[in-house]
């Protein structure tokens, strides 16, 4: 009993960071416990994978299996690690579209390339500090065999299982299968709060409710992006009497996610309205960002994301 209740709060201090965990994340948090922990259960996650049935989510493509290369025992081989995984021959899932849906394997120097244009910035420099940081000796090597549109593409993945299995590769780890639990909703509810109404009340207590969550898992079974947002405006006789605004968000190695929610405007216990901006957004091999400019936000840095305002009234 002791084990599990040590578990549990393991997990709940990984995924609150430095945001408190929201209600809509007890799903978010059973996802977390039911991921496989080790390299070499992740690797069988992504043979099941193979199935036709859940092939077709990922595009069809396929993990043929892979070879073990031993451990990093040197600090002078990281470097060496990394320039090999960032070349321009090496291969990488690159995107064709903003919804994370359809995906190339190309060499990073086309992806290099392609942007070269319009920027002087090397696009992979995020994830190369990333790495940087990450990889340690004791880690271990191994080389992932892929099929995809007849083609065989190759990738070098740095696993430990002290570190949660399989840290990174230029493949794998960047499909992903949405959850499909993007929910929004705008709706109204009855607080079971008793108020005593004199007869100028002709409305009782409401509260108007906004949520948005969604999140990413890869093709090992790690999630690797997750965001919410929420936002409760409280009513009394047609006047906003207070406010619950809430966020959070994650990100696996590799990926970047942001996500925030904040008032515009309306005055507790004198407006009859509540006005507020949301905004999230993830990027995988980038670093996004959410900016507040009073009025509302802006995303930078690449990826994808949303932003809006939403007025609540009783």
């Amino acid at each position: 009993m002791k084990k599990n209740y040590l578990l549990l709060s393991a997990v709940l201090l990984l995924f609150s960071c430095s945001n408190a965990i929201l209600p809509d994340e007890e799903s978010a948090v059973s996802d977390l416990l039911a991921q496989p922990k080790t390299w070499q259960k992740q690797l069988e996650y992504a043979q099941k994978n193979n199935d036709l049935k859940t092939k077709t989510s990922f595009q069809g493509i396929s993990f043929q299996g892979y070879t073990y290369k031993g451990k990093i025992d040197r600090e002078v081989d990281i470097p060496v690690i990394i320039e090999e995984l960032l070349s321009d021959n090496s291969a990488i899932v690159q995107y064709t579209d903003l919804n994370f849906s359809n995906f190339e394997i190309i060499p990073i120097g086309m992806v290099r390339q392609s942007v070269k244009t319009l920027s002087s910035e090397d696009p992979f420099s995020y994830l190369k500090s990333q790495l940087q940081t990450s990889i340690m000796i004791g880690m271990e090597l191994l080389e992932l065999e892929w099929t995809y549109k007849g083609d065989t593409f190759y990738s070098t993945a740095i696993v430990s299982n002290e570190h949660g299995g399989l840290i990174y590769d230029n493949i794998g780890i960047y499909i992903i299968e949405k959850s499909s639990k993007l929910e929004q909703k705008d709706k109204e509810i009855e607080l079971n709060v008793p108020f005593v109404k004199t007869k100028s009340e002709s409305e009782g207590p409401v509260v108007r409710q906004f949520s948005q969550s969604d999140s990413g898992r890869n093709y090992y079974g790690q999630t690797v992006f997750s965001y919410s947002i929420s936002c409760n405006s409280y009513f009394n006789a047609g006047v906003l009497y207070d406010r619950k605004l809430r966020s959070s968000h994650d990100s696996a190695f590799g990926w970047s996610c942001s996500a925030d929610v904040r008032t515009i405007s309306g005055q507790i216990n004198i407006s009859t309205y509540h006005e507020f901006a949301w905004a999230y957004a993830y990027g995988a091999a980038c670093s996004v960002s959410i900016g507040w400019n009073g009025n509302g936000f802006k995303i930078s840095g690449g990826g994808t994301g949303s932003t809006g305002t939403t007025v609540h009234r009783q």
